[in-house]
């Protein structure tokens, strides 16, 4: 195996966590992985590299690096520039290298950027894939900002799609792709992807269970994240007030740090005075679980997400989610832990979050117990080890 993945990293969360617990498990069930990743990302891998040698796992790792001249290296574009000279040398690589069985490319996953295996490797996985989900024009008012680079690549996955060159190599050159949420799956099967297989992005390391609540003389509703436009951070900030007007024992925590925070800080600045709001800033992923777990319920306010790991890391300890509608967690309808809110009509937005939140913190003890454990059950079924046994088969077959 082959895995591509630009970032990799035990201790963080969604995408880096994503390209090593799935290597990981994938070598545990007797794969030989090599992955290739940035080499920004080799500090924090030594050690885990290490002990999967020790408990002679066959997984080892090359870095590549990511690096732009200084022109272009600055703000967003230079996040796009540094992947894409990722991409280039990870293609340059599989060039002077073979003798892999698959390969997967595994990060980013969007239908929007380029594919550093393609052309090189066959066959080739692709995905989890988003990118087909759209900000809608109704839902711009709510993110945190302006966002041109947003509205941009909404043209590009929208009715400019076939004109994208990298969308247009992956669905040539990809032998399954995997997508994170319908509107992608849509996207590629009329564009005419050879194969199109459905897979939650996410997955967990592990499932800890319902953890226990000591304190009930208030009610803590933890939104986490990285603070960007469309994640709507000043959305949570909203229905957390239309929230606190009706149940004076409610707090909100923000966990997390980016471009947006200070926006937002700027806007709870009376929540933060009374002890109502709290904001952490950036924490190691471990830290960021802790105050999950005590949570008595996980506010999700992204307005186009190709899913949300925050969502299923909530269940695994049998938190509630109240979210939007939208994207790939819109996929989990039916799931008793997870709340739903329809993101139409944007005006009262707030005010049917709130009453959404208001409504899970004030169901009695059974109906919570029974949304908690039901949410439980469903993380279980959602981790790294069951997706490398669901990636083995899917490669075997290819193979």
């Amino acid at each position: 195996m082959l895995l591509s993945g630009y970032t990799c990293d035990p201790e963080a969360g969604s995408e880096s966590a994503n390209t090593w617990y799935t290597a990981l498990e994938l070598a545990r069930l007797g794969a030989q992985v090599h992955v290739l990743t940035r080499s920004g990302d080799r500090d924090q891998l030594q050690q885990a590299v290490g002990q999967a040698a020790d408990a002679g796992l066959p997984l080892e790792v090359s870095y590549l690096s990511d690096q732009v001249p200084s022109r272009v290296n600055r703000g967003q574009v230079g996040v796009y520039a540094r992947y894409g000279a990722f991409q280039r040398r990870v293609w340059r690589w599989t060039r002077d290298h073979d003798g892999w069985d698959v390969g997967h490319h595994i990060s980013w996953g969007s239908v929007n950027h380029p594919v550093g295996l393609a052309g090189n490797v066959r066959p080739l996985v692709i995905g989890p894939a988003g990118g087909g989900q759209l900000l809608l024009p109704e839902l711009r008012s709510w993110a945190d900002g302006d966002v041109p680079l947003n509205r941009l690549r909404d043209l590009l996955g929208g009715r400019a799609v076939g004109l994208n060159p990298f969308t247009r190599t992956l669905v040539r050159q990809a032998d399954v792709v995997l997508a994170a949420n319908d509107e992608s799956a849509n996207l590629l099967r009329r564009l005419g992807c050879a194969q199109v297989v459905m897979m939650i992005p996410d997955a967990l390391r592990f499932v800890p269970g319902c953890a226990a609540r000591s304190d009930h003389q208030s009610s803590t509703i933890v939104w986490i994240g990285r603070f960007l436009p469309i994640k709507a951070a000043g959305l949570a900030l909203a229905a957390f007030r239309d929230l606190a007007s009706h149940i004076d024992s409610a707090n909100l925590v923000f966990v997390g740090d980016g471009p947006t925070a200070e926006l937002v800080r700027a806007q709870g600045a009376d929540l933060i005075r009374a002890g109502r709001l709290s904001m952490t800033g950036a924490l190691p992923w471990g830290q960021a679980q802790d105050i999950l777990a005590r949570a008595d319920v996980h506010l999700f306010t992204s307005l186009r997400d190709s899913f949300g790991a925050q969502v299923l890391e909530a269940a695994s300890w049998g938190v509630p989610t109240v979210a939007l509608e939208l994207g790939g967690v819109a996929s989990l309808r039916g799931l008793a832990g997870l709340e739903l809110v329809d993101a139409h009509p944007a005006d009262d937005l707030p005010q049917r979050l709130g009453c959404a939140l208001a409504g899970v913190l004030m169901e009695d003890g059974v109906d919570a117990q029974r949304r908690r454990a039901a949410a439980v059950e469903f993380a279980q079924t959602a981790t790294y080890e069951s997706r490398a046994r669901q990636l083995l088969s899917l490669y075997t077959g290819l193979i």
